[in-house]
């Protein structure tokens, strides 16, 4: 459980700096589409997170997977959803969600606009595995049910690869 609750809030800490990082670069912008990939890309592999997803309003643009994350035919992604309604009202939230066997900590910080508006939200996920997982599992903002995997990550092929320490 205090793996668990370490998981989360590195999730909070990594959710907070990419949001202020996409703020200051101003990359919720349309024209900005490509430069945000590009640095949450970069940022995902620098920092070794398991899945970023953000959110322009309630439209997901970028979703990056570390491929080593063990298959789930079925996820929380409505979990991410409402994650990123909350932030994307202006709040921050969390949750610890089901995950090819073991759990997805995962939490979420909103993106404001140039005004001070939220305008998006970032929702960064850190992989618990089933050894240290608790059976349960509690949203912050509400239950949620399982589904599928976007499809937009799937066929987006945002994915990436990095070395981490010891035997994988």
């Amino acid at each position: 459980r205090q793996r668990q609750d370490a998981r989360l809030d590195g999730s909070r800490v990594h959710a907070r700096q990419l949001a202020s990082e996409i703020e200051a670069r101003g990359l919720l912008q349309p024209q900005e589409q490509g430069r945000l990939r590009r640095a949450i890309e970069l940022r995902a592999r620098q920092r070794e997170l398991d899945l970023v997803n953000v959110y322009a309003g309630e439209t997901e643009v970028v979703a990056v997977m570390d491929p080593r994350l063990p298959p789930s035919p079925a996820w929380e992604a409505v979990a991410g959803e409402a994650l990123a309604e909350a932030a994307a009202a202006g709040q921050e939230a969390q949750a610890a969600v089901a995950f090819g066997g073991g759990r997805l900590a995962r939490a979420a910080a909103p993106v404001r606009d140039a005004l001070g508006r939220p305008a998006g939200a970032v929702v960064v996920s850190s992989f618990v595995p089933p050894d240290v997982a608790s059976t349960r599992y509690s949203l912050i903002i509400g239950e949620t049910s399982a589904s599928a995997w976007p499809a937009s990550a799937a066929q987006s092929g945002s994915t990436y690869s990095t070395r981490r320490g010891g035997s994988q």
